[in-house]
């Protein structure tokens, strides 16, 4: 009943609870609302303050600007009225030069007419002059070019007379010196045959010798590796031997007796007999390994020989088995445990031989089992097993061998060998002899061939010699042979061009002695002629006419400096009267600013008074509900300690109800079984024969000492411990939660981070891919070179930078920092250039990039910029001719009288024609 009401009283709490945080929820909802309102109104109140601020400032800067306005304006005007004045002088003293020039042309014009005149007569004298001097320089050439030939065919005369007297003299000397080669022809001929046949004979002999020398290294080499080999053989023979010997004495008996096997028909050793499959070899070693060195007889008789042997030799203890023994041997048979799933079987069963009684006699009682245990097992029954590993057991497990990896040594064939190692030793040593003489020889040999070689090549450099002399006088007789005809036809035709100068020298001495009279006529008839006063009058005219050009040249310099100045001021003139215009233009903009900015700052402080006012009211209603809402956490503090102390009554009640419902079972169940075990037990005392029940013992002292041992222990017992654990378990879970909540948002955070470092990275290599693409692209077009990125740090991209490499045609590749003024200039360029492949901006604007290039990158560059320029507009300053006839709009700056001038041309060459077209319509 007590819960009951507890719980009752928590739902009353929790409905009282729930009422009072839809009140708080209303209110919070009610001041976030104010909140904004207030946020929106105290932006605009703020926005209003600074467009008023903004616009009062403005109508100070309005209020400042029109007097400076007017105040340049009445100034400019003065100024507008004194060039109008220097003007219109300007334009009289131009109209006065102007005049002065017209008849300073007016006389010009009557000077050239007289001299025009003076000019005719001159030409009249000077035709008439010219004719007789043409006739005269004619004359005078003709003279002289006959005087020329006449002196040069002299000339040639006496050449062709020297020429012929040295081509006899050469004819002379060439007959002399045939004479002389052909006899040292002679003597070369015999002495280069005798040569030949001394070097045939060497070579016949050298050749003998060679294959003497390569027959006798053949059999050297081959004696060398047979020795080597007999040697090695014997020595590892003789080891053998001796460690046979020395060893195990029952090998060397058997090695004795098997010298002479057929004597005492021995078969041969077991272990050469048998023969076993590799897996059970280390079952059957382990099995045999007394019997695999026994002797293999034919019958008794053989092993009683043996045994008498070695009686009388004192050889130590053989095993013998004779075959006529053995066919009669019956195996064990082993049915009664062939079901046995260890049982592999019998031994002799994985040996063979020629002789299957032998494999049956010694292996058929030995059983082969897949392990230990099997075979100790079979071993007790009375069997000798063996396992596949090599374990033996006897019968009935008396005793146990082992085998994991022994060999059976056979050493009978080394001891066999020793005799036969000492004759191999006696025949190397002849050997040996017999190479040492054959060594001689091949030296000896080798020196006659090293002399005969040597002899053979100074025969050969002396036949060479011979026959290159031989070569060389053979050709100078054929060559004097061939050049005496040719002598003898060239002055022939010397002698017959000798005759010919002479006939001609002679009728150009004739030409000579008729040009005289000539030649003296005409200088008297260019005496005749007189025009020294024409010349006179006509260089008087010429200077008045220099002077009058003179003072025409000055006064259209005049006019020139007039005119000028008179551009300049009317260029001034213009520009002020555009001044006034923008000023005029200015004022009343600015008076419509001012007028519509003061009509703004009214609406906006009215409007920003209204804001203020509503903002107040706001704040008002705002506090209010903070008032009203204040203690809305200690309200609710107060319900939550309340359903809290009534919770923990509730679960103690409950918890102490549990408990006593629990003790209530026990203690019924207890009852019952005391109840029946007192039925029980007074049914054996009836059944016993006793009719009167004991009396039951006094309880009541029992219990008071166990009450006062409750009591003395309930003081060091924690009571509370229950309730203490339920708090720290439900503690321990909410931790738990809380963790393994934090643990997941830790991860999602993570997560979140690796996806953006993954796509940044991702993002990051592939512009950095496209940028490095494109720059070594426009770098091989431009330069014919290499240019490429890096990045500084490749395991971790973002803790370092990028570099820019550039190898130019010729050098090394460098740091875009190591680079000259020029280099830089490019690689920045085309840095630039491949930005723009990335992220292309809508105009770039550079700044005489072209200057420090050379006509060749210059020209490459402007290609690679009219290329871009199809995609981006690319506006250049540049000096270069090669690079403004790229452009297809050009502005042209220059300065007059202090003022920049701008032309624009737009180039046809770089425009396409539709737009041409539509231009000229």
């Amino acid at each position: 009943k007590q819960i009951d009401e507890l719980r009752a009283e928590i739902e009353v709490l929790e409905t009282e609870k729930a009422k009072f945080m839809q009140k708080v929820d209303a209110a919070n909802k009610a001041k976030a609302q104010l909140a904004s309102r207030t946020s929106a109104i105290v932006h605009d109140s703020e926005r209003i303050k600074a467009m008023l601020g903004e616009a009062n400032r403005r109508v100070s800067e309005i209020d400042r600007r029109l007097p400076a306005i007017a105040s340049n304006r009445q100034s400019i005007l003065a100024r507008i009225g004194h060039v109008k004045a220097e003007v219109e002088k300007l334009k009289t003293d131009a109209e006065r030069k102007k005049q002065e020039i017209s008849v300073q042309r007016a006389r010009q014009e009557e000077i050239n007419s007289s001299i025009d005149k003076i000019t005719v007569k001159l030409s009249k004298y000077s035709s008439a002059r010219k004719k007789i001097e043409d006739r005269s320089k004619r004359m005078a050439s003709l003279k002289s070019r006959i005087e020329l030939d006449s002196a040069r065919l002299e000339e040639k005369s006496k050449t062709i007379s020297y020429r012929l007297s040295s081509g006899q003299q050469s004819i002379d000397s060439i007959n002399l010196e045939l004479d002389s080669a052909k006899s040292r022809l002679l003597e070369l001929t015999d002495a280069f045959e005798s040569a030949t046949t001394k070097l045939t004979s060497l070579s016949a002999e050298l050749s003998a010798l060679q294959d003497l020398k390569a027959s006798l290294e053949r059999e050297l080499e081959g004696t060398a590796g047979l020795m080597a080999k007999a040697e090695s053989m014997a020595t590892k023979f003789e080891e053998r031997a001796s460690v046979a010997k020395n060893a195990m004495a029952d090998d060397l008996a058997i090695a004795e007796l098997m010298k002479d096997k057929d004597k005492f028909g021995i078969i041969g050793i077991v272990h050469d007999i048998v023969r076993w499959n590799k897996e059970y070899e280390r079952a059957v070693l382990a099995a045999g390994t007394e019997w695999m060195k026994a002797f293999v007889v034919q019958d008794i008789q053989s092993m009683i020989a043996i045994a008498t042997y070695a009686k009388q030799r004192r050889l130590p203890r053989l095993r013998i088995i004779p075959l006529d023994f053995v066919s009669r041997f019956k195996p064990r048979s082993i049915k009664e445990i062939a079901g046995d799933v260890n049982v592999v079987g019998t031994l002799d069963g994985f040996v063979h031989s020629e002789y299957e009684k032998l494999n049956s006699f010694l292996f058929s009682d030995t059983v082969v089992v897949r392990n230990s245990s099997a075979a100790y097992m079979l071993a007790r029954q009375g069997y000798r097993a063996v396992s596949v590993e090599g374990e033996l057991f006897e019968p009935a497990g008396g005793s146990m061998s082992l085998d994991f990896g022994s060999r059976i040594s056979d050493l009978t064939k080394a001891i066999m060998l020793g005799n036969s190692v000492e004759g191999l030793r006696e025949t190397l040593g002849r050997l040996a002899k017999i190479v040492d003489k054959k060594n001689l020889d091949l030296k000896q040999t080798s020196e006659r061939i090293l002399e005969i070689e040597s002899q053979k090549m100074k025969l050969e450099l002396e036949s060479a010699g011979y026959k290159s002399a031989i070569e060389k006088e053979t050709a100078l007789i054929n060559s004097k042979e061939k050049a005496l005809p040719e002598l003898s036809l060239a002055l022939q035709s010397l002698a017959a061009e000798g005759q010919s100068l002479q006939s001609e020298l002679a009728r150009l001495k004739r030409r000579l002695e008729l040009l005289a009279p000539a030649t003296t006529r005409l200088a008297a008839r260019l005496s005749a002629i007189d025009e020294s006063a024409v010349r006179a009058e006509h260089a008087q005219k010429n200077a008045e006419r220099n002077i009058v050009l003179r003072q025409l040249d000055s006064l259209n310099a005049e006019l020139s400096q007039f005119t000028s100045s008179l551009s300049g001021k009317e260029s001034r003139l213009e520009f002020d009267t555009r001044q006034v215009s923008d000023m005029d233009e200015e004022s009343s903009r600015l008076a419509l600013e001012l007028e519509a900015r003061k009509k703004q700052i009214s609406e906006m402080q009215a409007r920003s008074a209204t804001l203020e006012s509503e903002l107040s009211s706001l704040r008002d209603q705002e506090q209010q509900i903070i008032d009203s809402s204040g203690n809305a956490y200690s309200v609710l503090q107060d319900y939550e300690r309340k359903i809290k102390s009534l919770s923990e009554n509730e679960r103690r009640l409950s918890k102490e109800n549990s408990n006593l419902e629990r003790e209530i079972a026990l203690l019924k169940k207890d009852q019952s079984d005391l109840l029946a075990q007192e039925l029980r037990l007074t049914n054996d005392l009836v059944w016993l024969g006793y009719k009167v029940l004991l009396e039951s013992m006094e309880v009541d002292s029992a219990i008071k000492e166990l009450s006062d041992e409750h009591e003395q222990v309930k003081a060091r017992i924690n009571l509370r411990a229950d309730e203490s654990y339920v708090q720290v378990i439900e503690g321990y879970r909410g931790m738990s939660d809380r963790r393994n909540q934090l643990e997941n948002e830790r991860n999602s955070i993570v997560s979140f981070i690796e996806n953006v470092v993954r796509e940044k990275k991702e993002m990051f290599m592939d512009a950095f891919g496209k940028v490095d693409g494109d720059i070594r692209e426009t770098f091989s077009k431009l330069t014919g070179g290499a240019a490429w990125l890096e990045i500084e740090n490749p395991e971790d991209i973002f803790s370092g930078g990028v570099m820019l490499l550039v190898q130019f045609p010729g050098k090394v590749g460098r740091e875009s920092t190591a680079l000259s003024g020029g280099e830089k200039t490019i690689a920045a360029t085309v840095f630039l250039l491949a930005l723009q492949s990335l992220k292309p901006s809508p105009f770039y604007l550079m700044d005489e990039v072209d200057a420090h290039l050379d006509a060749q990158n210059t020209e490459r560059l402007s290609k690679i910029l009219v290329e871009r320029s199809k995609t981006s507009q690319i506006i250049m300053v540049t000096l270069k001719d090669s690079t403004v006839s790229k452009a297809m709009l050009i502005y042209g700056v220059y300065p007059q009288q202090g003022v920049s001038q701008v032309v624009k041309y737009r180039n046809p060459s770089q425009v396409p024609l539709a737009n041409l077209g539509a231009e000229g319509s």
